[in-house]
């Protein structure tokens, strides 16, 4: 029985911004929105995607007029190291529901930070910018939740087109959901290259925002520091969800379909295409450390991609097998899929649930997955 009364209330997965130069400013100002009433919160920094050493100093919260410093382990300066975590030392507030908060920070560093995370789809969380750099997550104590449910994956869990709706939701039964999905994120591989023009500058989110491409470029051979789609899905459960996240009570795994999708497409080389027993031991993998950790694990099945640009019927029929097998294994506690809702009779995406690419769902496609997926959920709250 956990008596550990902090809960995450929301965090977000950082990725590599390092792939288009940018300027990272040196100063941030993070505005928080609807946190629920709160008496206690903390905050979570972490340099998952740097090089080098980054310096966090002059860290405050500001509610209600007032500014309170924020310290770490009693220290004004925190140094955190390449792939380290740190949480702040509480602060006891009396934070109303609706109440507005402000989180300012300074960043000290050699050279840009590239530990970042896209807030652009994000409903609680606001910066001048897109990218939010080393600020990572918010524990609060609060009575009026129960816990967390995180939803594990990629684009289609990042552009929150279900996760929001399923938000909603949630928040009735005093849970939070917690959005760890990172576009282009893959279950096996991170990004080995990618030849990138003005058309798919909108793929790498904040990495690119206000830029421009004028020509072409090819990126090979890509380091930590410029994975724009994230460090893959089987690498960062544990790091940057099972030991940074308090009181989840369950995991969505909703990831997998770019490992069929992207290769033979501009981000990955068709020989990048992983067997099904590749994809069926890192799905083990996964689902066995959620279910380590004691917390509840809600697999979600591969969407359909038909008609898109990465498509081929030996993926389809991969997909397909997939699916199978995830609704046939007993190691989850419950399997979601969509093709009943979301497709015709070959397959394919009916056409008023997608974005117009026939591989992310819209609005309308993501209610439905969302209704479903909750279906499914309310069985283990």
């Amino acid at each position: 029985m956990k008596t550990d009364p902090w809960v995450t209330w929301w965090s977000h997965a950082q990725r590599g911004c390092g792939l288009i130069n940018q300027q990272q400013p040196t100063h941030q100002c993070v505005n928080i929105h609807r946190l629920p009433e709160a008496s206690a919160i903390r905050f979570r920094f972490s340099n998952f995607y740097d090089t080098q050493d980054v310096e966090i100093t002059n860290v405050t919260l500001t509610y209600h007029d007032q500014e309170f410093p924020i310290t770490f382990q009693k220290a004004s300066t925190y140094i955190l190291h390449q792939d380290e975590t740190i949480l702040s030392d509480p602060v006891d507030i009396h934070c109303m529901a609706k109440d507005t908060l402000i989180l300012d920070y300074d960043i000290i560093t050699q050279q840009a930070c590239t530990s970042g995370i896209d807030v652009s789809n994000d409903q609680d969380i606001q910066t001048d910018g897109v990218v939010i750099y080393l600020f990572h997550g918010i524990d609060i104590i609060s009575k009026d939740i129960k816990g967390c449910i995180c939803a594990f994956g990629d684009s289609i869990v990042e552009m929150a087109q279900w996760t929001n709706v399923l938000k909603e939701m949630l928040k009735e039964k005093g849970y939070v959901l917690i959005n760890q999905g990172i576009s282009g994120n893959r279950l096996l591989k991170d990004l080995q290259h990618i030849q990138m023009d003005a058309s798919h500058a909108y793929i790498l989110e904040g990495t690119t925002a206000q830029q421009k491409i004028e020509e072409p470029k090819i990126f090979q051979h890509i380091p930590i520091t410029k994975q724009c789609f994230g460090k893959p899905g089987i690498k960062r459960l544990k790091q940057e969800i099972l030991d940074t996240h308090n009181h989840m009570k369950a995991i969505i795994c909703a990831i997998g379909i770019n490992d069929l999708y992207q290769p033979g497409t501009f981000c990955a080389e068709l020989l990048e295409l992983p067997t099904l027993e590749e994809m069926q031991q890192a799905y083990t993998n996964i689902w066995q450390q959620i279910k380590d950790s004691e917390c509840d694990l809600l697999v979600v099945g591969i969407t359909s991609f038909l008609a898109s640009d990465g498509a081929s019927t030996e993926k389809e029929m991969m997909r397909l097998a997939l699916n199978e097998w995830m609704k046939q294994s007993t190691l989850p506690d419950g399997f979601v899929a969509f093709d009943d809702i979301l497709c015709d009779t070959n397959h394919v995406l009916f056409d008023d649930v997608h974005i117009g690419d026939h591989l992310h769902p819209n609005a309308y496609g993501g209610k439905k997955m969302a209704n479903k997926i909750y279906q499914q959920l309310e069985k283990l709250l």
